[in-house]
């Protein structure tokens, strides 16, 4: 334990390393660590976590004591770096891959002024502890850079804002960015990309790589006449397997400040392949000629996109060497939040199966249904799945019987065809639903298709 005051005063070359937690309170501008040897202070297996108040000599900036907070834990187990009020970056920080973040809400990371604009980077290397940042903001260039061979990443931040390139994935064909997360992002707001894969050489390995976020505000709104985007492929076209980003919406606000914003865009030396976009809830505030869902060259990649009733834009604009893509539009009329949802059955789809599959059956006239894909579908394949509702039965003698399309999740293909009355003596509420996979690749075992269904009085 050490009182306020307590100082290890460090000559050059000397290396300090403590074996056990300190125990003193993060007093900004009173360090415990000083003197020339003051970056070369490193925390044993003992030590859980460290304030970067402790090297916050008044000679030294805020990235000076945030990097030698981060060196202190790169040896050994590591620790966690405690963030508890607000930097202001003038130079960027390179992260250590055994060191975590935990923030309180104010410690923000943020760009100084004048400073060069050039928030966190994340070197090559496995990591090993969450890093639980509250806000990345106003870097000139960028907030948060992943460079070729981080591995096992797992990120939270409340915000990314403000900020030239929000994140920056940098691909290598020979070091991956493998299975690495960034969920949640509470919010990107006016940043000028938000997210940016970046491959300097083509087929950079992007493996694993998944970016969730709540919401994607006002994009390009500082630099209005320069080209925006929520998510921009840079470079040369990256070699992608399972990396997509999802997010809740999206609203650029372009009937406030005129921008050139666009959802998912390229600069790309020639098509991306293989990226997959949600966007689940809403999408609006673009305004025609300004922003698109999608505007870019893309190959066999999926696109999910809700809309309100009217949106304005290009909505999706697919450059050359385009094909091979599967898009899903909705509007949230069509993708309102459904109580439940009732499991389709397969053939011979007596009661007793749909039964077990769903304790209470569809009793209103309009419902949410789960056809699940148990094994793999090709293309053209048509199949039949069962339920069973009261106003099927003979007795009820104008009917209507509709299925819609398929709400929310990305959509390959399957397509529910036509729905009709089947009863059979022992099973008088029985109802066929024909649905087809008209998409141009199969779709895998374990895919479940969610769509609605009307069944009620003519």
């Amino acid at each position: 334990m050490a009182g306020i005051g307590t100082r290890f005063l460090l000559d050059a070359n000397v290396r300090l390393t403590l074996a056990a937690q300190p125990v003193r309170a993060p007093r900004w501008h009173d360090p415990m660590f000083t003197g020339p040897g003051a970056g070369l202070v490193r925390m044993g297996p003992g030590v859980r976590e460290v304030y970067p108040a402790w090297w916050s000599d008044p000679g030294l900036t805020d990235s000076d004591a945030l990097q030698f907070a981060l060196d202190s834990c790169g040896s050994g187990a590591g620790c966690t770096v405690l963030l508890s009020r607000p930097l202001d970056l003038p130079k960027p920080v390179v992260w250590s891959p055994a060191a975590g973040a935990f923030a309180t809400a104010r410690g923000m990371l943020r760009g100084a002024r004048g400073g060069k604009g050039e928030g966190v980077v994340l070197p090559p290397g496995n990591y090993t502890r969450p890093l639980v940042l509250s806000g990345i903001r106003s870097f000139k260039n960028f907030g948060l850079k992943l460079v070729p061979g981080v591995r096992n990443a797992n990120l939270q931040i409340g915000q990314l804002s403000m900020n030239g390139d929000g994140v920056v994935f940098q691909a290598s064909r020979s070091a991956p960015i493998y299975n690495t997360t960034i969920s949640p992002v509470s919010v990107f707001q006016s940043n000028q990309n938000s997210i940016v894969f970046y491959s300097p050489q083509p087929g950079g390995v992007l493996d694993g790589v998944t970016v969730r976020g709540n919401f994607m505000l006002k994009g390009g709104a500082t630099a209005p006449d320069q080209p925006s985007a929520g998510v921009l492929f840079r470079g040369a076209p990256p070699a992608l397997n399972k990396t997509q980003v999802i997010v809740q919406a999206i609203d650029p606000a372009q009937f406030l400040t005129p921008t050139r914003f666009v959802g998912v865009g390229t600069n790309t030396s020639g098509p991306v392949a293989g990226f997959a976009f949600r966007s689940d809830t809403w999408n609006g505030g673009y305004e025609a000629p300004g922003g698109a869902q999608v505007d870019g060259s893309f190959l066999d990649s999926r696109f999910l996109f809700s809309f309100p009733d009217q949106v304005g834009g290009r909505i999706f604009s697919f450059g050359a060497g385009s094909s091979g893509n599967v898009l899903s539009k909705a509007d949230t009329g069509e993708v309102a939040a459904a109580s439940h949802l009732f499991t389709l059955v397969p053939a011979p789809g007596n009661l007793s199966a749909f039964s077990a599959a769903n304790p209470v059956g569809p009793l209103s006239p309009g419902f949410y249904v789960i056809a699940p894909v148990t094994k793999a579908w090709p293309p053209g394949e048509h199949r039949i799945f069962y339920l069973h509702g009261h106003f099927a039965q003979p007795g009820v003698q104008a009917k209507r019987l509709e299925c819609g399309i398929a709400f929310k999740l990305d959509n390959p293909g399957l397509l529910c065809l036509a729905i009709a009355a089947a009863p059979t003596a022992q099973e008088p509420h029985r109802v066929a639903l024909r649905l087809a996979n008209l998409g141009t690749q199969v779709v895998p075992a374990g895919f479940d298709l969610r769509f609605a269904v009307q069944l009620g009085p003519g």
